[in-house]
């Protein structure tokens, strides 16, 4: 099921624990993307996702697979541009050196894994920016006089 959320995005969890590749292709099948963190509330928003599931972490579009400790999202930004950088205490830490991909804990915190653990994971539909041109005039003088002839600005479109 698909979820949409004001001001934040639509998403969608899969609750079967996969590979980040795996995740990856599933969303990209689904004509979505693996989950982009933008803000401290989609952040939390996920975690929540991921924790009514009853589950700890789950995939999102984040590595450093191109650069140690420089992480991007699969849309190749990097964390400052796509607007939330929030880390589990201690991480990234790339422990065992094989740490390049990225899940969100249930809390909303990031933690870099490597990718071919199995975790649940969150596609994202894209944004749909629309297209409609607003064109706004100014209405007459005479049109904008309220009842006491005081003279108020008013648009129409």
């Amino acid at each position: 099921m698909t979820q949409y959320t004001p001001g934040i995005g639509a998403h969608k969890l899969h609750t079967d624990d996969v590979s980040w590749n795996d995740a990856r292709r599933n969303c990209h099948d689904e004509s979505a993307s693996l989950v982009i963190l933008n803000s401290i509330a989609e952040a939390e928003l996920i975690g929540q996702l991921i924790n009514r599931a009853g589950k700890y972490n789950g995939w999102v579009g984040v590595h450093d697979f191109y650069h140690e400790g420089e992480f991007v999202t699969i849309h190749d930004e990097t964390l400052i541009e796509a607007g939330f950088e929030g880390w589990l205490p201690g991480e990234p830490n790339d422990g065992s050196q094989s740490e390049d991909y990225v899940n969100v804990h249930a809390t909303g915190k990031m933690n870099d894994e490597n990718c071919n653990n199995k975790f649940v994971y969150v596609c994202e539909l894209p944004r749909v920016r629309s297209s409609v041109e607003m064109n706004w005039v100014q209405a007459s003088p005479s049109e904008t006089q309220d009842p006491a002839g005081t003279t108020v600005p008013m648009y129409v479109q």
